[in-house]
């Protein structure tokens, strides 16, 4: 074989594997792009914690062995065209623009990479290859104003490190004017002033995207969007809903929870443009220790045309369940319109207690309401244990469902049910609160004993009582109950109207 042949071996072969590392380069560039651009509706700052061994930074800056460069350099300059390679020269353009296009998501997402290179526990790693690796992760990270841990066989140090330097951020916020909803991207600049210390280094969001329109929206920004709005705790969002879960005891220790959503009909009519109403509700249990004890989720799909007088009535009712064990619980809810994005948050406090235990327990009022109100939704996926039991709501032997906020006539009365558990054979004694929707008490409301009866199970006994206004403005308020001596209260908001 000629040289020059051998040349033109070497050449192709060095191309095909060029092809291969572009190839799962442009891979790894395509799935991170797209979790780039997925983190982006998550709002603060995010941290990618990438442990690799990274990829061979040579496709994208060309060869770093002196030596080739400079044959290659030499065939150049003597017209041996056929014996250099562009690429292994000078790099792939291609694929560096493809780098740079995902790195640059990852920017405007305010999102840094920390990068760990793990290279190091593989035993037997060629040393050139190492550090053609540690240079591709060293751009990802400091590209997106993270840190490259390097050389770490021990992953709890990296880690430790990590955790470390960014521990401290300082939040800036403005409000932004007259912003169009069409995805576009904003630039911000931000700069210290004053005395800067040494060395100091500032790393900040680079600007902000616009929002896009729901229904522009890839599935996983969905998803994203809905986790963080079930994870804030806080009661936001434009439709109206309103919420009520009560425990009640169920075989192994364990408290059959049912849930009841109501979503407001008028709001939900207010922003639909199509002849069916999508919704999904989410709703989660999670734990004084950030675990989440139960959850469920539903979607469906409402004939708009023949459910609109029901909807312009009232709403929809929902009636879902959750199993959990003995422990302080807040069950957040999200309702979404699945075509417009329209949502509602709400966040519920469930205490499950030990029922066994014997202490003398009580569970939150429940408002009986008129049967045919509301639109009613079951759970589609509900327990095979959960169609075993009784149904928990009965009053003098008729079903009922309570109301997730009662609506009391100024000058009315309305009853209220408390199952308590473990409270004897005595009067209960029992203590009443009334609080305006901003949290200041307020006197006049009256509570009188109706009836006492037996609950589902022996130890859980049924009381029956009646609230009368008794002279409370029309407005929001909330009611409170306790037994005597504990501390534990549990409440319900109800709303007096005026007439």
């Amino acid at each position: 074989m000629s040289t020059e042949n051998i040349n033109d071996y070497a050449v192709g072969f060095n191309r095909s594997e060029m092809g291969e590392a572009q190839g799962r380069i442009a891979a790894l560039t395509t799935a991170f792009e797209d979790l780039a651009k997925a983190m982006g509706d998550v709002t603060g700052r995010k941290h990618v914690v990438y442990l690799s061994e990274g990829f061979d930074s040579q496709v994208i800056l060309g060869s770093d062995d002196f030596e080739r460069r400079q044959e290659l350099a030499s065939a150049s300059a003597t017209g041996n065209y056929s014996a250099v390679d562009s690429e292994e020269m000078y790099g792939s353009t291609g694929t560096l623009g493809a780098v740079e296009s995902m790195l640059e998501e990852f920017r405007r997402a305010d999102c840094t990479i920390q990068a760990v290179d793990i290279g190091g526990l593989r035993a037997g790693a060629d040393g050139a290859s190492r550090r053609s690796g540690q240079d591709s992760l060293f751009m990802m990270a400091n590209s997106t104003g993270g840190e490259l841990y390097r050389n770490f066989n021990d992953l709890s140090g990296a880690m430790g490190q990590m955790l470390e330097r960014t521990s401290v951020t300082y939040v800036l916020a403005f409000q932004a004017e007259d912003i169009k909803f069409d995805g576009d991207f904003h630039n911000l600049r931000i700069e210290l002033k004053g005395d800067v210390p040494k060395g100091a280094k500032l790393v900040h969001k680079p600007g902000y995207y616009a929002p896009r329109p729901y229904k522009d929206r890839s599935i996983i920004e969905k998803r994203l969007e809905a986790a963080q709005q079930i994870l804030s705790g806080e009661d936001a969002g434009v439709l109206g809903a309103s919420v009520v879960a009560a425990p009640f005891r169920a075989e192994a220790g364990r408290a059959y929870v049912p849930v009841l959503i109501e979503i407001d009909g008028p709001s939900l009519l207010a922003g639909l443009t199509g002849k069916t109403a999508a919704l999904e509700i989410y709703a989660y249990a999670i734990a004084e220790d950030g675990s989440v004890g139960d959850f469920m989720t539903q979607t469906m799909g409402l004939d708009v045309e023949k459910v609109k007088p029901a909807l312009e009535a009232s709403g929809v009712k929902f009636f879902g369940d959750l199993e959990l064990p003995p422990g302080d619980y807040l069950v957040r809810v999200l309702v979404r319109d699945a075509e417009g994005g329209r949502s509602a948050t709400r966040a519920v406090p469930v205490m499950v207690p030990e029922f066994g235990s014997g202490v003398p327990t009580l569970a939150m009022p429940l408002f009986p309401e008129e049967p045919g109100k509301w639109l009613m939704v079951q759970e589609a996926a509900g327990s095979e244990a959960r169609s075993a039991r009784p149904f928990p709501f009965v009053l003098d032997g008729n079903a009922y469902l309570p109301a997730a906020k009662p609506v009391i006539k100024a000058g009315g009365t309305a009853q209220f049910v408390l199952v308590g558990y473990n409270l004897g054979d005595e009067s209960v004694p029992l203590e009443t609160t009334f609080m305006t929707a901003d949290g200041s008490p307020v006197e006049g409301p009256k509570i009188s004993f109706v009836a006492r009866g037996q609950g589902a199970s022996p130890d859980a006994t049924q009381l029956v009582l009646q609230l009368e206004p008794n002279g409370l403005p029309a407005g929001e308020y909330r009611l409170v109950t306790s037994l005597e001596g504990q501390e534990r209260t549990t409440s319900i908001p109800f709303v007096v109207s005026g007439g």
